[in-house]
């Protein structure tokens, strides 16, 4: 009998084990599931605000990520968004201020650094918005939006040798980007190189065809047997 009973309790005893464990595994899952709840709550402004931006709403997308970047400045992502809403409702100069927040938070994040180019180039201060347009270059070398976008900037200062650098690789990278064979055809123009800008006017023409950009194009294509003519993206 005292046999049967001590195998009981030792029975007893490892079941009660076991519902411990169990309700410690319970509680983590909750505590867990509490957490991620918490953390899918904490972006759902911040999705809301993405979403916004991305159907062109820019001021609406600022007016709901202004609180979030008050809740948690130190997250580049938050500074970097708001930045964006901030360039596409015409605030360039507001939207510096929380891009270079976000280049100090994550400086090695190419879409910063190729926003802050973005609002530095509206706020007339070309010579900023180049070295923010080369920094991206350098963190993501196969965007050819930001060699495009430095390419630009180097043929507005008059270097044109390294404008073309930038626009070729573009060309290289994206085939199909009819405006960056436009401008690199200026860039072509500007170096003396005729029939290689007649070539980018008709590639430009052929993929842009039936658009303003395509005609743009076939204009400026016709034009260049008369002298190159300057044209700006």
């Amino acid at each position: 009998m005292t046999e049967r009973w001590s195998r009981i309790r030792s029975l007893g005893a490892a079941a009660g084990c076991a519902a411990a464990v169990v309700m410690t595994a319970a509680a983590l899952i909750a505590i867990t599931t509490i957490r991620g709840i918490d953390q899918w709550l904490a972006n759902r402004p911040l999705d809301n605000a993405t979403r916004r931006l991305a159907a062109g709403d820019a001021r609406a997308a600022a007016r709901l990520l202004l609180p979030v970047v008050a809740t948690r400045p130190g997250n580049p992502l938050t500074h970097y968004y708001l930045g964006l809403a901030y360039i596409r409702s015409g605030e360039p100069s507001i939207a510096i201020g929380q891009l270079s927040e976000a280049a100090r938070l994550q400086p090695r994040d190419a879409r910063v650094r190729g926003a802050l180019g973005e609002a530095y180039r509206a706020t007339g201060t070309p010579r900023l918005a180049l070295r923010e347009f080369l920094e991206a270059v350098a963190l993501d070398p196969r965007d050819a939006s930001y060699r495009a976008q430095a390419g630009n900037e180097l043929l507005d200062e008059g270097r044109v040798e390294e404008a073309l650098v930038q626009l070729r690789e573009a060309v290289r990278l994206r085939p199909s980007a009819a405006d960056v064979r436009v401008l690199l055809g200026l860039a072509l123009c500007r170096a003396g190189d005729g029939a290689g800008m007649e070539q980018e006017y008709r590639a430009a023409t052929r993929i842009a065809a039936g658009e303003p950009l395509g005609e743009l194009a076939h204009r400026l294509h016709e034009s260049g047997a008369r002298g190159c003519v300057v044209a700006r993206r």
